[in-house]
């Protein structure tokens, strides 16, 4: 019995000091550190109240400034391109019918193969029959293109 009453007289003390403890009550979500965010210290919030005062850049002024420098800048890349540049080889490639650029890079292929097979000994008549073949489709090309 003695026994019974020394855990129970434990239990009660136990019990006794646990609610006489302080209940801290918890804060408002709003309150809170988690409300603002990652931002501990609260540097966001004087952000809330404060009212917004326009700066140069969002002015009008500034709108139209930025807009005719895009426009002035492009229309003197165009000027430029248009009229002042000077002509020069790439002018010239790029003018050329794509049938006459193509086929003089496959006539030098073809005289390249040719000058191989003579520097290996090997017979070359096919190769010159190619490059026969070759100018007859070359000038058939320029009576299609030619229309």
């Amino acid at each position: 019995m003695n026994i019974c009453s020394r855990i129970f007289l434990n239990c009660g003390r136990s019990c006794r000091r646990f609610a006489s403890k302080d209940v801290k009550t918890m804060p408002k979500f709003s309150e809170s550190k988690a409300y603002y965010g990652f931002d501990k210290f609260g540097t966001q919030n004087k952000y809330i109240n404060e009212k917004f005062k326009p700066t140069y850049y969002d002015s009008r002024k500034y709108q139209e400034r930025k807009l005719l420098s895009i426009v002035s800048s492009i229309t003197v890349v165009v000027v430029y391109l248009a009229y002042l540049r000077e002509g020069n080889d790439l002018d010239e490639v790029f003018s050329t019918p794509q049938h006459v650029l193509s086929s003089n890079i496959e006539r030098k292929m073809i005289k390249t193969k040719i000058e191989q097979a003579i520097a290996r000994g090997e017979d070359t008549k096919l190769l010159e029959a190619e490059l026969a073949y070759f100018d007859v489709k070359e000038e058939a090309l320029k009576a299609k293109f030619a229309k």
